[in-house]
């Protein structure tokens, strides 16, 4: 049974989250990640998923907009980490 970590991604806008989020899948699947000029801007919410030995990874890359920032805090309770 695998373990799984929810991680949230915060920042403001235009700071590179999602980039990095592309980055990270592409590395745990062994493929190229997407150019950083084909990724556009979340609006909301973005969700990544891995698995990395025994554990699961959700990856919550969430909107860094003004108006957004005030859910963040609604993602604090069920996180396990935050980049």
């Amino acid at each position: 049974r695998r373990v799984e970590f929810q991680i949230l991604i915060l920042g403001v806008d235009r700071a590179g989250k999602t980039t990095m989020l592309e980055q990270i899948k592409a590395i745990f699947a062994g493929r190229d990640p997407l150019p950083p000029g084909s990724i556009a801007p979340t609006v909301g919410l973005n969700i990544g998923r891995l698995k990395v030995r025994r554990a699961k990874l959700l990856l919550w890359d969430l909107g860094g907009q003004a108006a957004l920032r005030a859910i963040w805090e609604k993602y604090y309770a069920e996180a396990h980490g935050l980049l």
